[in-house]
């Protein structure tokens, strides 16, 4: 029996009701259907997976309402798979270490689809690895084959990728484009078609040095506070006091550390402390560790809104 692309098996039968269980039960589930799922992997509230095979990293966030139904699904630590998204096919999905799609993105996979380290595809696009939809016999054309797309490439909002398209590593593409031959590595490109718009996409991008990142990270923290409803006081130039979460966030060079609080440091230096009161966030070598709720908090926001792929350690 088929509903739409889903073969209701017997693995279907006791994975689909799994997709509203919570964590501490879902995930045992999927790994007796033979699933290989890192241990600090979340797969959100009505999200499926009904794969022959599948490997989930560590850190990996699939969240509520996805649907992924592919002969083979792989996904790199820390990825991230927005809500309401479908990949659906006979092929394969492969995504790297920080991998991430956004919100009700769609992935035909009837061929494979790759999708490198660090590479973002941005909510509503479109991935189609075959563009038949009438009568081949009657000259309707036909096509089905593979899309590969490099890492660090950034595509846009509202884009759709078409059979047979491989993108370069770095480069970017403008909203709204369509993609229907190849893009090459480290270019800006945009378009329906897409053409390349600048040679070196590292022209849009702004010179930071540490001043300047200085600046962007007190943004950030700033941003945070604003966003999460967070009362803070300024004690010194780079240094928050948030008293109801007991809690100094320091900016840039370390403090000292007071026994009976907790504290959260970006810092530029590289960093390797180890205390359950201290979290941390290293922007030379964008590490992190997280030891307190709201310093997990943040991370998920500097990723969710800042782009910001630091490892945890």
């Amino acid at each position: 029996m088929k509903i739409g692309y889903l073969d209701i098996g017997l693995k279907a039968l006791c994975l689909i009701p799994a997709s509203i269980l919570p964590q501490c039960m879902k995930k045992p589930l999927y790994r007796l259907a033979g699933y290989r799922i890192g241990p600090t992997a979340s797969i959100g509230f009505g999200a499926l997976l009904l794969c022959d095979k599948a490997e989930i990293g560590d850190n990996v966030r699939i969240n509520p309402f996805s649907v992924i139904k592919v002969r083979e699904f792989k996904i790199g630590d820390y990825g991230w798979i927005g809500m309401f998204t479908l990949c659906y096919g006979n092929g394969a999905v492969k995504m790297g270490k920080f991998a991430s799609l956004g919100m009700k993105v769609m992935l035909n996979a009837e061929k494979d689809i790759t999708i490198g380290d660090g590479s973002f595809v941005g909510q509503y696009s479109n991935l189609y690895t075959h563009s038949v939809s009438l009568s081949y016999t009657k000259g309707y054309p036909r096509k089905f084959k593979d899309i590969k797309i490099g890492k660090d490439v950034r595509i846009s909002a509202r884009c759709t990728v078409l059979p047979g398209v491989s993108i370069g590593d770095s480069s970017w593409v403008g909203p709204c484009s369509l993609i229907n031959k190849d893009i090459p590595a480290g270019v800006f490109a945009g378009g329906v078609p897409a053409k390349v718009i600048k040679e070196d996409v590292r022209e849009l991008f702004d010179k930071v040095d540490g001043d300047g990142l200085l600046r962007r990270l007190k943004e950030m923290v700033s941003d945070f506070i604003e966003s999460n409803g967070i009362e803070a006081e300024n004690d010194s130039e780079g240094v928050l006091v948030l008293n109801k979460y007991n809690t100094i966030i320091a900016i840039g060079d370390t403090i000292a550390i007071e026994s009976g609080r907790k504290y959260i440091l970006l810092t530029l230096k590289e960093c390797a402390l180890n205390r359950k009161d201290v979290s941390w966030f290293d922007f030379k070598n964008y590490k992190a560790r997280v030891t307190s709720p709201l310093a997990r908090k943040m991370y998920d926001f500097f990723w969710s809104h800042y782009g910001e792929r630091i490892e945890l350690v």
